[in-house]
């Protein structure tokens, strides 16, 4: 994907940066995913060294989200809907993960750029 990018750009040391993803909410639990171990080896190829990096998904996981999820959702509706939005799927739906992981990724993006 990266190089098809970069040959129909003309660019070839755009920066990349890659969302390691998976709903897991530990770094031990990431490492079983298939998926994301695949984004982490991407961005440590040798060929795309200093112009992609990863960020890892489970860093910012919002485990206040998860703990209302865990105790019952439907339960505790209200206050779920503080914390998130979509039970088990999409990072439990919240938005505290989604602001945190963006500004993960855009950061990481400034670092390349500056290269």
């Amino acid at each position: 994907f990266i190089k098809d990018v970069r040959k129909e750009y003309k660019t070839p040391k755009m920066p990349f940066v890659i969302g390691v993803l998976g709903t897991n909410r530990t770094a031990e639990d990431v490492a079983k995913n298939a998926v994301s171990l695949a984004q982490r080896a991407a961005a440590k190829a040798p060929e795309f060294q200093g112009n992609v990096a990863s960020v890892e998904s489970y860093e910012v996981y919002s485990h206040d989200a998860y703990e209302v999820y865990k105790k019952g959702w439907a339960q505790h509706f209200a206050e779920w809907c503080v914390v998130g939005s979509d039970r088990p799927y999409h990072y439990l739906g919240s938005g505290k993960f989604f602001v945190r992981f963006g500004d993960s990724l855009a950061k990481q993006m400034l670092k390349l750029m500056a290269n």
